[in-house]
């Protein structure tokens, strides 16, 4: 999925949290930039990848990984009666399982590992073509053709396409209704 959605999703998941659970003398508006951050937290490989196919190679796009260190923050905040951080934890770990379910189902060239350290194999929801994406992450000069040729090869599953927006339409409308 794209980063936009990514950021939409975050949103999503700390309105649905908000409104869910009693936050009593929890800032919504830090909910809201936790839950954020945990839905583009592992795209920070990104930076390190040297093609955008090996981005999602890293432990920060695998679930029992992260699931492991937030097990340690949740048991931490539960251990010491911290409401915030047991709060904060669980919308952080929200936003990182829900980006990593999103690029499971919407990736196209590179998947996720699922189930590393345990498997080095990549999961989709749609057939992956890792050759689309042999192009460094950062676009400039030299690679903007294949960048072309990525977005559109990306754009050509309609059905994507549709759920990017509704996942960002969804949640546009609900900022706006709070506005």
């Amino acid at each position: 999925m794209l980063l936009p959605t990514h950021i939409a999703s975050g949103y999503l998941i700390a309105q649905v949290y908000i409104n869910n659970f009693n936050l009593e003398g929890v800032s919504s508006d830090l909910i809201t930039t936790i839950a954020i951050v945990g839905s583009l937290v592992s795209d920070v490989d990104g930076l390190f990848g040297k093609q955008l196919k090996n981005h999602r190679k890293t432990p920060l796009h695998t679930p029992l990984i992260w699931l492991l260190f937030i097990l340690i923050i949740f048991l931490i905040g539960f251990i010491t009666d911290k409401r915030k951080m047991i709060a904060f934890s669980t919308v952080f770990i929200i936003g990182i399982l829900f980006h990593l379910f999103l690029d499971w189902f919407g990736e196209r060239a590179a998947g996720i590992r699922i189930f590393y350290p345990l498997s080095k194999k990549q999961y989709s929801l749609f057939p992956l073509n890792p050759q689309k994406a042999a192009f460094s992450v950062f676009p400039n000069r030299n690679n903007i053709k294949k960048y072309r040729e990525f977005v559109k090869f990306y754009f050509k599953n309609k059905f994507l396409i549709v759920t990017e927006i509704l996942i960002i339409l969804t949640a546009m409308l609900i900022w706006v209704k709070q506005i």
